[in-house]
């Protein structure tokens, strides 16, 4: 059966959501779209040693390999390390293309030399259709515990894409878990949050001491 593609309708029953990768941000998403009520697929490269990580998110999620965590998704998150984002989406383009992708991940050392953004990166090796979107680059895994911030007002989600529709659904999910969706502009301009990151996490530590609860906000 093939997969529904991601609309305003299929959000309000809730989308199935399949996470690439099993580190922090992995976690945390997953456990913020579970709270909210999505089904939740994590896929990992060996998913049978990942028990532990399992018993942590909580029972209701479910734990495959990559290629059965994107058939299981009608969003898919990439939370892996950047370098190894392009052969992953160059391993399961044809999968992915058929799917609404985020793509998390940040560039820091290997940003490419042509200006480009790491989702722009991902979506050229998807191949044409692709339907990427940047974000949650600029949040803290510890931060989704409470979208929350001390002033009391939502912590922001920077996102950016050039799928309009896509952007819409996007911004519903980043809604439907508490955040502020902040539209960012197109996947080009997805660039400047990539540069972002490693300012923000600087800033933390000198600032904060590192305590990764700290967060961009557009005023």
């Amino acid at each position: 059966m093939k997969a529904l593609e991601p609309t305003m309708t299929t959000l309000a029953r809730k989308p199935r959501i399949g996470i690439l990768g099993t580190g922090n941000m992995a976690f945390a998403l997953g456990k913020s779209f579970l709270a909210a009520g999505h089904f939740v697929a994590f896929g990992s490269r060996r998913p049978e040693t990942k028990n532990e990580f399992h018993a942590a998110v909580g029972t209701e999620s479910r734990i495959y390999g990559y290629q059965a965590a994107i058939d299981a998704g009608e969003i898919v998150i990439i939370t892996l390390p950047y370098q190894s984002v392009a052969a992953t989406a160059r391993k399961f383009s044809d999968s992915l293309r058929n799917k609404l992708i985020i793509d998390i991940t940040n560039p820091f050392g290997a940003q490419p030399n042509n200006g480009d953004s790491g989702a722009q990166v991902t979506a050229s090796i998807i191949g044409g259709g692709a339907r990427v979107i940047a974000a949650f680059k600029t949040n803290f895994a510890a931060t989704f515990e409470n979208p929350v911030d001390s002033t009391g007002e939502p912590r922001e989600v920077h996102y950016a894409g050039d799928d309009e529709e896509g952007m819409e659904a996007i911004a519903e999910l980043i809604q439907g878990i508490g955040f502020k969706p902040v539209n960012c502009g197109t996947l080009a301009q997805a660039v400047a949050l990539d540069h972002m990151v490693p300012l923000m996490i600087r800033l933390d530590d000198s600032e904060h001491g590192a305590v990764h609860k700290s967060l961009w906000r557009i005023t």
